[in-house]
């Protein structure tokens, strides 16, 4: 049987706030542990409780668990997008970038192709081996502690739905900070998951219309530590880049995942793609977002 952790386990890794109330339609198992995600009472975005200890970060992100399960689709329409994004505001000529979070190593050849001299980091040592064929890729501890890699040694940090997977996202990119050139960059997308779209308000509803038929826990690894509105997460931006400047905040919709799905889901989607960007009641509608800053 799974053990039950007060929602009071962990405070807001945003601001710091307790948590109120449970947000999410459904608990989940994994490794022995029932995980639920709450709002917080001061900021109100979403993160999970308890947090997974070392043993069940392994397995969560094991090459298993993780990139043979969300990396097994080329995402090469994303990466053009992505690599014109950072080659808008880049103007370095030594064109060092770090990919924070490279996962199977697909954006890091991409960068190569372009002209890029990329250094890739992934958690996973099996993913980093299998990596290391593509360019230089290593563990956040051998970036953080290591000695080859000092201060000012990138031009670019690019992190690509990566902050969605940290215990303490706001540390992390303090701790980036410092190895970003005094003209560098820095490119982050991901999704928006709490923010208001046509699919996060069909799929919510119907995650709590299935809930009341069945409450049972979902049995997958929780991969998702916190969920944020474009709000919540430009405010992470504000605190963790206080003196960056924003070159870009853009927010928009992709339809994911009814996009993939039958025909009325599809046609949920592309309605929520033509909605993309747009203000409503003074929110910005979109499931996903990227922003650049410099120093």
């Amino acid at each position: 049987m799974s053990k039950t952790i007060s929602i009071d386990a962990r405070i807001c890794p945003i601001c710091r706030g307790l948590a109120s109330h449970k947000t999410f339609p459904y608990d989940i198992n994994f490794d022995d542990v029932k995980y639920s995600y709450v709002a917080c009472s001061v900021c109100k975005s979403s993160y999970i409780t308890p947090f997974p200890d070392k043993s069940s970060l392994g397995k969560i992100f094991s090459k298993d668990n993780y990139h043979n399960i969300h990396y097994s689709h080329s995402n090469l329409g994303r990466y053009n997008q992505s690599i014109k994004l950072i080659e808008s505001f880049d103007k370095s000529t030594n064109k060092r970038v770090l990919d924070f979070g490279c996962g199977s190593g697909d954006f890091l050849l991409v960068l190569k192709h372009h002209g890029y001299s990329p250094v890739g980091v992934e958690v996973d040592p099996s993913t980093v081996l299998l990596d290391q064929a593509v360019a230089p890729v290593i563990t956040p501890n051998e970036l953080f502690y290591g000695k080859k890699w000092g201060d000012s040694t990138f031009d670019v940090i690019y992190m690509n739905d990566v902050l969605v997977h940290l215990p303490n996202p706001i540390e992390l990119m303090n701790n980036l900070n410092k190895l970003l050139s005094k003209t560098g960059i820095v490119v982050i997308e991901g999704p928006l998951e709490n923010n208001n779209s046509l699919v996060y308000f069909i799929s919510f509803f119907w995650g709590y219309l299935k809930r009341l038929l069945n409450n049972k826990p979902i049995n997958l690894p929780p991969t998702h530590f916190i969920r944020l509105n474009a709000c919540n997460q430009l405010m992470l931006f504000t605190q963790s880049f206080p003196k960056y400047k924003i070159l870009l905040w853009d927010v928009y919709d992709t339809g994911w995942p009814y996009v993939n799905g039958g025909i009325l889901k599809r046609i949920v989607a592309n309605i929520a793609i033509s909605m993309s960007g747009r203000s409503f009641f003074g929110s910005i509608y979109g499931n996903r977002f990227r922003i650049v800053l410099s120093k």
